[in-house]
């Protein structure tokens, strides 16, 4: 479930100008008005936006407005010229506008008025006019029960959408006898857990748009807080050009109303579990040269719109981590294979920790995470191109960045981890099975010697956290092109100093940052100073992996020190300056820049050597009938495709024998089951997809042989509850996912 945290202490770009769009009453009834798209005439601006009469139905009128975004005239029922085309449906709903070969379009759907729902393109005139009868929209190769905001954008003379964000897939679409189709053609998977962790899943909003030579897309994500769901607004930014690979994002939401559109309420709200919304749905060019402007729904209520300065948004951006490259999709298998899989890995995660100390000033639980901990999963993905899949415990295990050795379990791997002085509570044939390919220094070497681990005598000494420059060089060089020339000092407290140091350091020359963010925005900031002054030593770390000068500000007593020794005695310095006080940084002599050993290169795992192991685990996509493999006691099923409602998965087994098999999400067990052929061989089990998405969408599945002998093969296939189903949260029936 996602964090909840106020977009207030956020740092959000503001608008050069913002206001609402105030529509005279259409023919129709409608408390509600919402959801605007815009598109660029020749006359000006057109707006289509949806309304919803008093009979819950929803339309779609059209207005045209000046530069200012100021309505002119009175709206058009759009719905209703849409019927004098031709064929239409009477609930039209989420327009969204693009342009292709010199012609103007309008997608929209039939929301949840239909099962499965269903999507329409339309040509449209320079008014907003439709001059032709909608063409449905086909996707072959299946889709969810109620799917809308597919972004359609042009490239060259072909026309493309984007289908899902997380993880981004593209659609190439072509008109076809009557109709649009779309057919898969890449895919890429990227680390998105900085943003969907805190503020939810990721979802369409506005049709990708050129602006400045950047192609970007403004979406949404929904975080889920004590009184209800929050949307707010995001920019992704893409490649340019095929395949479209994914190259930067919003740290954070950029775009979340303020307190007076927050204070907008209706009387009746379409969805009661929505406390606040700005949901994007429109983004153009202008007015004005270097400015776009995106208009948004607010509160299922009115529209809004605001003008940005683009650079000033696009430097908010940060690089993404991509995973395993792009992959095509233009033939997928007949019958579904492991897509990809993931590293077992383990780093400390601070659920119940207070950034500072409470006593002195509280500043709060963390929403993103341990900066030098969560790096893992970068590592992880440029190295291996995997995703990674944490373990507590029961599991082999990569051990990497971070203080951990000390927590090794029989079987894991350790390579560049440190250690905190604790004794290893195992026996000497479970020592015996850990592996150790690199520490962080000597010390971590001693301690595990000391303990019956076996150390290689030319193990390799460094932190994963100083290869960032090594292995993470295009994302660098986006944070410098984004970071402004170096100044003055950058803070980086540890986490339980944060307080303390706001409270006792604060100084208008000084920058503070958390360790609680993702890791470009820290990289970022740091090559933005002259010196970092850290007592996390991941700040050192990293700061001196960029080559920006670092100095280490004595830790509380309840850290080790032993730690920031270990660090400099493994990159070769047996000296280095502690200091009591930032003022105390210009005088004195820092230390000499880290060596990052040569043979850190051998010291890698390859993914033969970490799947031989055990350490890995793959990935099903779960879209139909799939037969669990016999070799793997876990795999992780991706439900991407069933987001948004329930849905529920028949169990058998597809051959005599007993098994049990346990569902998970994030540690947290879901389901629990044991099937036998001697008694019911197959059982049904529900699935809440919101609640999946919202953590990620890949739910673990363990399969273990009850009694002798080894697991019976189980098949496991999608069905979906009746009509009558139980509402959702959102009031309704779930949305039942549609098999291809």
């Amino acid at each position: 479930m996602a964090a909840t945290m106020p977009f207030s202490s956020l740092p959000l770009p503001g608008p050069a100008s913002a206001g609402l769009l105030s529509f005279a009453a259409p023919a129709a009834a409608c408390d509600h008005l919402f959801n605007p798209t815009v598109f660029r005439s020749s006359t000006g601006v057109v707006c289509l936006f949806r309304g919803v009469s008093a009979d819950g139905t929803r339309r779609v009128f059209r207005c045209e407005l000046a530069e200012d975004f100021r309505p002119i005239g009175v709206p058009v029922d759009w719905t209703a010229e849409l019927a004098a085309r031709g064929e239409a449906p009477a609930w039209v709903a989420d327009p969204r506008a693009f342009s292709f070969q010199g012609k103007q379009f309008v997608t929209f759907n039939t929301g949840h008025s239909r099962r499965p729902n269903e999507l329409f393109v339309v040509e449209v005139n320079d008014a907003g006019r439709p001059t032709a009868a909608p063409l449905p929209v086909h996707l072959p190769t299946g889709r969810r029960l109620i799917e809308k905001n597919w972004g359609f954008f042009p490239c060259g003379d072909r026309l493309f959408a984007i289908y899902t964000l997380d993880p981004l897939e593209i659609l190439a679409c072509t008109f076809v006898e009557g109709r649009l189709v779309c057919e898969p053609a890449w895919r890429h998977d990227w680390l998105a857990d900085h943003i969907r962790s805190p503020f939810g899943p990721l979802h369409g909003g506005s049709s990708p748009c050129m602006l400045d030579g950047r192609l970007v897309t403004v979406f949404q994500s929904r975080s889920r807080g004590d009184d209800g769901f929050e949307y707010a607004g995001n920019m992704l930014e893409l490649e340019p050009g095929a395949p479209f690979a994914p190259l930067a994002a919003g740290p954070w939401p950029l775009f979340a109303l303020d307190d007076e559109e927050r204070r907008m309420q209706p009387d009746h709200k379409l969805n009661a579990r929505v406390t606040h919304c700005l949901y994007p749905a429109g983004l153009v060019a202008g007015p004005g040269i270097g400015r776009f402007s995106i208009t948004y729904g607010i509160n299922d209520l009115a529209c809004g719109y605001r003008t940005y300065d683009a650079a000033d948004v696009f430097k908010r951006l940060v690089p993404l981590t991509r995973i395993a490259g792009v992959r095509e999709l233009h033939a997928p298998p007949a019958v579904p294979m492991p897509r990809s899989a993931a590293v077992r890995t383990f780093h400390w995660q601070p659920r119940r920790a207070i950034l500072g100390t409470p006593a002195e000033l509280d500043s709060g639980r963390f929403v993103f995470g341990n900066v030098g901990d969560s790096l893992q999963r970068h590592l992880t993905a440029a190295l291996f191109g995997m995703h990674t899949l944490h373990a507590e415990q029961g599991s082999r295990r990569l051990l990497g960045a971070g203080s951990i050795a000390h927590r090794a379990q029989p079987g894991d791997v350790i390579w560049g981890s440190g250690f905190k002085d604790q004794p290893l509570a195992l026996t000497e044939a479970e020592k015996a099975s850990i592996e150790v390919r690199a520490v962080r220094g000597p010390l971590t070497a001693e301690y595990l010697s000391r303990n019956g681990v076996a150390v290689p005598p030319d193990v390799p000494f460094f932190d994963p956290g100083q290869l960032v420059g090594e292995i993470l060089p295009d994302e660098i060089a986006a944070c410098r092109r984004a970071s402004p020339p170096p100044r003055g000092l950058l803070l980086v407290p540890h986490y339980k100093d944060t307080a303390v140091w706001l409270d006792r350091f604060s100084a208008v020359d000084r920058r503070f940052r958390s360790v609680d963010c993702d890791l470009y925005v820290m990289l970022r900031e740091m090559l933005a100073a002259e010196l970092v002054v850290s007592s996390s030593l991941h700040g050192i770390i990293l700061a001196e992996a960029l080559g920006v000068p670092a100095v280490l500000l004595r830790p509380p007593a309840s850290e080790p020190f032993a730690k920031f020794e270990d660090y400099y005695l493994g990159t070769g310095r047996t000296a280095f300056p502690v200091i009591d006080d930032p003022d105390e940084a210009a005088r004195v002599r820092l230390a000499t820049p880290a060596r990052l050993p040569l043979e850190w290169r051998r010291s890698v795992p390859s993914t033969q050597s970490l799947e031989a192991r055990g350490l890995t685990v793959p990935i099903l996509p779960l879209s139909g009938p799939i037969a669990c493999p016999t070799n793997a006691a876990e795999l992780l099923l991706e439900i991407g495709r069933f987001a948004g409602g329930r849905f529920v998965v028949n169990v058998s087994l597809a051959e005599p024998g007993a098994a049990r098999l346990v569902f998970s999400v994030a540690g947290d067990l879901l389901h629990d089951v044991v099937l036998s052929s001697d008694a019911a061989a197959s059982v049904f089990i529900t699935f809440d997809g919101r609640t999946l998405e919202e953590r990620g969408g890949l739910v673990l599945l363990g399969v273990t042989p009850v009694g002798s002998g080894v697991a019976a093969r189980v098949r496991l296939d999608t069905d979906f509850p009746p009509d009558n189903c139980p509402e959702t949260p959102s009031g309704g029936a779930a949305p039942r996912p549609a098999l291809s």
